[in-house]
């Protein structure tokens, strides 16, 4: 989720939740997770092995895995095992970052083959991120609907998006020949990819409608943008609500909720989200003049569960996310205010976005049972911990985990890995 006014790291430790795994490691049923984001610290499973995801600081596979001996002999089987890439603006060229994405690829594929042959185990949990990484840079290239496919380059990148799911899909027909007749398969993504064309500055759109505040002096008003430019230079004695994301995330600045809230819950709270509501669907868009959001949703139809609270209080989608309504990084609309508020996408930015809809397949004996139709991802995980007996929801077992002490500090990095992942997360658009 969006990082607001103050940080909240989710790590292995941060979590309250009894999480699908946890679950399952409860029960001692043998787990393999590799790659899993939010899992740094490597979670130590009592009959199961942790390769750490998304959320790792640094490439030092010996601290990215548990039990200790995991990477040791990763480092041996797969020199240079790559966890995750840097896309910051400016950070690669694009045939660097071709180049790097399929070894990282290849590096996934390396360390599932050797942990298939050297580990035992019922459930084995494995995520790609290579083609989120490669989509974001290259979809328009790949997609001839998208107004700059035959931009500079087209030619020589219009081949790589389809390269890379080639490559997974021999290894996912790999790993079909590897299963038993009895074993299932399930291959899932956790959303979907489109084009992106345009943007939308929402927090400066906020600034016009007077809803959100830059204090005079401020970096912003400087016409300087940088690092936590936007928290420090917004009044929050007089903002109402701002934009901390990058899919459209409006948060109330909330009394009780925000440390310098000013909105009070209930009558207060709702008359802003109406007016807020009322102007999204006004917006039209200057090219043909038809409304330019598909929808406005309540947080609170959305969300669920004990932190909901935390959520977006307002999220909107314009034109399927071909046009992206978020804060931009490091307060880059308030630098360069020639941009119209809808511009299109700075030219070198990304030109693939994600989508609602994703994949769910499913192979094997339990195929109809776990991916019936159309599915909802969150439900997965609970249908696939009911075949092996365990209740995610067990009242019990999730008091336990809140009750089970935390050694040490609940932020489990140092200085410098704290810089390390906050560039990651930028270059991800998680962090202003």
């Amino acid at each position: 989720g969006a990082v607001r006014q103050t940080e909240n790291r989710c790590t292995a430790v941060g979590s309250f939740q009894l999480l699908i795994w946890e679950a399952l490691d409860r029960q001692s049923i043998p787990l393999v997770l590799h790659n899993v984001p939010m899992t740094y610290p490597p979670l130590k499973l009592t009959n199961g092995v942790c390769i750490s995801g998304l959320g790792s600081p640094g490439e030092d596979v010996s601290c990215l895995t548990s039990p200790n001996w995991v990477g040791a002999e990763l480092k041996h089987e797969v020199p240079g095992y790559v966890t995750d890439l840097s896309t910051i603006q400016g950070s690669f060229t694009r045939d660097n970052l071709v180049t790097d994405v399929m070894k990282m690829a290849e590096s996934r594929i390396r360390a599932v083959r050797w942990l298939f042959d050297r580990v035992a185990w019922s459930i084995f949990f494995m995520v790609f991120t290579a083609p989120d990484r490669l989509e974001h840079e290259f979809w328009k290239f790949h997609d001839p609907t998208h107004p700059g496919h035959k931009d500079h380059g087209w030619e020589r990148y219009c081949t790589c998006v389809p390269a890379l799911y080639r490559k997974l899909d021999a290894f996912l027909g790999e790993i079909l020949a590897r299963l038993d007749k009895k074993d299932t398969l399930l291959v899932i993504s956790d959303h979907g990819f489109g084009p992106l064309e345009k943007e939308f500055y929402v927090n400066r759109w906020l600034k016009e409608t007077g809803l959100l505040i830059i204090k005079p002096d401020s970096p912003l008003a400087r016409g300087k943008s940088g690092p936590g430019s936007l928290v420090e230079s917004v009044d929050w004695t007089r903002t109402q609500i701002y934009c901390m994301g990058h899919l459209g995330e409006l948060f109330l600045n909330l009394k009780g909720r925000e440390p310098a809230g000013i909105i009070d819950p209930g009558d207060e709270a709702e008359s802003v989200l109406r007016q807020v509501e009322r102007r999204l669907k006004e917006l039209v868009d200057p090219v043909d003049g038809k409304p330019l959001c598909d929808w406005v949703r309540r947080g609170a139809d959305l969300f669920h569960g004990e932190r909901s609270f935390e959520a977006p209080d307002l999220l909107f989608c314009m034109q399927g996310y071909r046009i992206k309504g978020y804060m931009t990084g490091r307060g880059f609309e308030f630098q360069d205010r020639s941009r119209p508020l809808i511009s299109p996408v700075v030219p070198g930015g990304r030109s693939g976005e994600h989508r609602e809809e994703g994949i769910a397949l499913a192979s094997g004996n339990l195929a109809d049972e776990l991916v019936p139709g159309r599915q909802r991802i969150s439900d997965l995980g609970c249908r696939i911990a009911r075949l092996f007996g365990v209740d995610t929801n067990n009242h019990t077992a999730r008091q336990a985990k809140k009750n089970t002490p935390v050694n040490g500090k609940r932020n489990v990095y140092t200085t410098e890995e704290e810089e390390i992942l906050r560039e990651r997360l930028r270059s991800l658009g998680y962090l202003e």
